[in-house]
């Protein structure tokens, strides 16, 4: 009996151990001890409420990532992974500056081993900054022939930047583009806007308080027009304007499409005389009709005057000409006609030097002597052109 027992209680303990190393061939075999290496693990900084306080801020491209390597059976490893591997960093007594972030892994299973690289990270931490800025629009593609913009205007016209200090700094503007290709009216467009540096590039790592805008164009149509001088009182008894120029002697004017189709020319402010006589070379303001718009809002008259001067002129009634078929009384020989025809000539000083005596032709019509006796008008030529020509006496009283 005693040995029976013996006999049985070896059995149970070999059975033990066979069990036990059964279990060690399974789990190796099953469910082995593994390693496994994870890149790039997001670093979850902690106490970024107090770098908040501070105003400090990871600088632009700072590497918040940590390798891991882990140890541990294969399915405690899986369900591990399953539930994610997250990263904390520490930033004791956060300066600006230089500083070291703590790492280490959150709710890890204890049957887990891990290793970080590294598990203190150097990380430089810059001022943070806020900035607004305004929104500058790029004007892509080409409107029809005949259109412009005239204005550009966004909605906001700035906004709020906010991020390092260096990359801040660093921002010239927020840019957007604005393709008008084909617009014939006014039009508004929803868009994107971005921070450039000086060179137009985009500055990352900086949040802006909204990205887009609404940016609303206006269109006008343009055309080029001639110049009218408005001068109603081109001359006096003394003086003469001789000759003008205008420059430029066309405008370009802008409007909206009805309006601009109706326009010809454009007008100047009425230029009295006088005004020329003081300033030949006067500025002259454009009269724009309501609605249209120029570059030009003004034009320079250059002019040019002339002395008006009176000249008598006594004609020997022997020279007076009849013109016309018939036949007139005696002119020369009758004594109640006036020995000279006196001819005042109104002209310029220098087209009055030209005029002598024999360049001046008087004569009568033979069809206005109808009548006999009769008063016939006494006519006048000159080659000049001159202002006035008057006689003294208007007529003659023939009879015969």
């Amino acid at each position: 009996m005693k040995t029976l027992l013996n006999q049985n209680f070896k059995m149970k303990i070999f059975a033990v151990i066979f069990a036990f190393f059964m279990w060690i061939y399974v789990m190796a075999e099953v469910d082995p001890i593994i390693i496994r290496d994870i890149d790039s693990v997001p670093i979850n900084i902690t106490n970024m409420q107090e770098l908040e306080l501070l105003e400090l801020t990871p600088e632009y491209g700072t590497d918040l990532n940590v390798r891991v390597s882990l140890r541990g059976r294969r399915s405690i490893l899986n369900a591990q992974i399953t539930r994610g591997i997250k990263a904390e960093g520490l930033i004791n007594n956060p300066k600006e500056g230089e500083n070291i972030l703590v790492v280490d892994l959150k709710d890890v299973d204890s049957n887990v081993e891990y290793t970080l690289y590294p598990s203190d990270k150097q990380i430089n931490l810059e001022k943070k900054m806020v900035i607004r800025k305004s929104v500058s629009v790029v004007q892509t593609g080409t409107l029809p022939e005949g259109y412009e913009i005239k204005e550009i205007k966004s909605n906001p016209a700035s906004m709020y930047i906010e991020g390092p200090k260096t990359l801040v700094d660093s921002i010239t503007t927020l840019m957007t583009t604005l393709d008008v290709s084909n617009y014939d009216k006014d039009f508004s467009k929803k868009l994107q806007v971005i921070p450039v540096d000086r060179d137009n590039q985009e500055v990352k790592g900086v949040s802006i308080n909204q990205d887009t805008v609404f940016v609303h164009a206006i269109v006008v149509k343009t055309k080029t027009v001639p110049i009218v001088l408005d001068i109603p009182n081109s001359e006096n008894d003394e003086l003469k304007l001789s000759g003008y120029t205008i420059d430029p002697p066309e405008v370009v004017i802008k409007g909206k499409a009805n309006i601009i189709d109706s326009i010809k020319e454009i007008k100047t402010e009425k230029v009295e005389l006088s005004q020329l006589v003081e300033n030949p070379n006067l500025k002259v303001k454009l009269v724009l009709p309501t609605g249209v718009e120029t570059q030009t809002p003004e034009i320079t008259l250059k002019s040019s005057m002339e002395k008006v001067i009176s000249k008598e002129f006594n004609i020997s009634k022997e020279r007076i000409q009849i013109s016309g078929n018939g036949q007139l009384p005696d002119i020369s020989d009758n004594p109640d006609i006036s020995d000279f025809i006196a001819v005042k000539i109104t002209t310029t000083d220098k087209i009055m030097d030209t005029i002598s005596e024999n360049d001046i032709r008087v004569y009568i019509k033979m069809q206005e002597y109808q009548n006999n006796p009769a008063r016939v008008p006494i006519h006048v030529e000159i080659d000049e052109e001159v202002e006035s020509i008057e006689t003294t006496p208007l007529y003659l009283n023939l009879e015969g």
